[in-house]
């Protein structure tokens, strides 16, 4: 049976960014100015159990940052 402390465990918060525009960085006059690509460019992970841990310390609203691998 799974208690709800291993669940927290095990949760996590996972961002995937999506980068949207022109194929390459210097692709300024190649191509039609209205085609735009979406690709992806990197994710992010947070951990459940570190979000509910400073938000009991201090009741109030709280930044997280999370790093962004590529």
């Amino acid at each position: 049976d799974l208690s709800s402390k291993d669940m927290k465990r095990d949760l996590y918060i996972v961002a995937h960014v999506i980068r949207i525009g022109r194929m390459l960085l210097n692709d300024s006059k190649k191509g039609p100015p209205h085609l735009h690509y979406r690709r992806p460019y990197g994710c992010a992970v947070l951990s459940i159990m570190d979000v509910l841990q400073s938000i009991s310390e201090i009741k109030e609203e709280k930044d997280f940052v999370l790093k962004v691998y590529t």
